[in-house]
């Protein structure tokens, strides 16, 4: 029987997976990551470059390895010195540098060779553990942690009801950017950070016509959400409110949805100068196919683009993710959930004896930042407690 599944091999499983192994002492024969993509971070590489991302948006100490200073030291070192490129402020990581730090951990510690393949269908509370129920079969294991992110979609209704193959989430699993036609016209709708840098990437690819609608002006953000939760300042004040309502109301006030980093905003405005990007402030309203197959997309400022295809950059649903197989779960073991239906864990993190969460399934406990890199590094100082310092996390909330 493993001691450990970490269902999700993303940048929160792996993470997890190597504190738990390097700081925890766990042995390498009694953990496992499960995925259904074959090889670890697949999700990761996918959407980073379906939006032609080229730096992060977190800082350099926010990264998968285990001390915060990691990434630098990598810079120092023949794989990375060539790679090394920051961007100020708050020195973030170039993507190749970013990504070429975790192959390096991947590679070193052999985290392929912990992964097993297949998606995760329901859990089973069984005698000192869990029951893994996959499409593969099933696992019987001491411990689980979920690190599951979302993965449902945000559609308008507007794009639902044109239901037309050409009108495409950036985030589909099967979509490519990179095997777009280059002389299509597109269409790109969001107003955040992910439709800035494709609408960016697709003017400097050379399509012929890019327009980049959004329902509002640009709106400027260093970070997706409020500084403070990366300290005791949000955090204090989160962890001593004991209503989940109020605990979800603190996290949605300090998230700067559709929001952009200045430096991302400073790069679409010279394409826009430039009129390699038409920039609409504007609603879709409805998507229409004329005559002779052209999709038109109408705006709320009465104007009609003409477009051979319509890039949804709207992000996720916010709902908690894991539906519909955790929803039974949640039924059958009796899983304490907030008003909002995402789970109520411990300070362990816990959810239920030997069932952990991590990501956006802890949001309720670690905060805005839950679902982010720094979220990751959160997640794994609570579990190493679980396996090597019992009782530390007692003043949290108190």
């Amino acid at each position: 029987m493993l001691d450990w599944l970490i269902v999700g091999a993303g940048l929160h499983g792996v993470h997890l997976a190597h504190v738990l192994l390097q700081r925890g002492g766990v042995p390498r024969s009694r953990l496992r990551l499960l995925d259904p993509h074959p090889t670890p971070l697949t999700r990761w590489r996918h959407l980073t470059a379906n939006v032609g991302m080229t730096f992060l948006r977190s800082p350099s100490v926010h990264h998968i390895g285990l001390d915060a200073d990691d990434l630098y030291r990598f810079t120092r070192s023949a794989a990375g010195r060539s790679l090394t490129e920051f961007r100020d402020p708050y020195h973030r990581p170039s993507l190749a540098l970013f990504n070429a730090h975790a192959d390096a951990i991947v590679c070193k510690h052999r985290f392929d060779e912990l992964l097993l393949s297949g998606s995760v269908c329901g859990l089973q509370r069984v005698r000192r553990g869990w029951r893994v129920i996959t499409e593969q079969g099933d696992l019987v294991v001491r411990r689980v942690v979920l690190a599951i992110g979302r993965t449902a979609l945000h559609r308008p209704e507007w794009a639902r009801a044109a239901a037309d193959p050409r009108i495409v989430h950036i985030f589909e699993p099967g979509f490519e950017r990179e095997r777009l036609l280059s002389t299509e016209r597109i269409v790109v709708v969001g107003g955040g950070i992910s439709a800035a840098q494709t609408a960016t990437v697709l003017a400097r690819a050379g399509h012929p016509e890019v327009t980049l609608v959004m329902r509002q002006p640009i709106r400027k953000a260093h970070f997706d959400s409020d500084p403070c939760w990366n300290g005791p300042k949000c955090l204090t004040k989160f962890w001593h409110t004991r209503s989940y309502v109020e605990r979800r109301q603190q996290i949605q006030a300090g998230r700067y949805r559709g929001t952009m980093p200045h430096d991302v905003a400073r790069e679409l405005l010279q394409l826009v100068n430039d009129q390699r990007i038409a920039l609409k402030i504007a609603e879709v309203t409805t998507c229409t196919v004329s005559m002779d197959g052209t999709l038109c997309v109408h705006l709320s400022s009465n104007e009609t683009i003409a477009t051979d295809r319509v890039l949804l950059a709207t992000g996720f649903d916010q709902a908690r993710p894991g539906s519909p197989w955790l929803d039974h779960v949640i039924a059958s073991e009796g899983l304490p959930c907030a008003p909002c239906g995402y789970p109520i864990p411990d300070k362990t993190l816990a959810w239920a004896p030997d069932l952990y969460v991590g990501g956006a399934l802890a949001e309720l406990e670690l905060g805005a930042t839950a679902p982010n890199l720094r979220g990751a590094r959160l997640a794994a100082e609570r579990l190493l407690c679980v396996v090597d310092c019992p009782g530390t996390l007692s003043a949290i909330g108190d």
